[in-house]
């Protein structure tokens, strides 16, 4: 999957738009209004090959996740 196509994913969530609060280089989906209120919930480090995303998720599932899935790491 590209980056491309995983962004049309994220910005299809409803309340979902793009920002780049650290430059360029991080791409960073959030939610909610852009008064300063939204919250991150997914970063792709942008020009990474293989892509490398970071989502928002609940600590505990997280380490599941990482356990069952050798592709998740912490981030």
């Amino acid at each position: 999957m590209t980056h491309k196509e995983f962004e049309d994913i994220l910005l299809k969530k409803p309340g979902a738009w793009l920002d780049y609060p650290f430059g360029e280089g991080v791409a960073v989906y959030k939610l909610g209004p852009k008064d300063g209120t939204a919250k991150m919930f997914a970063l792709i480090a942008e020009g990474s090959l293989p892509i490398r995303i970071s989502l928002k998720c609940d600590p505990v599932l997280a380490e599941k996740l990482r356990e069952e899935y050798e592709s998740v790491l912490p981030g």
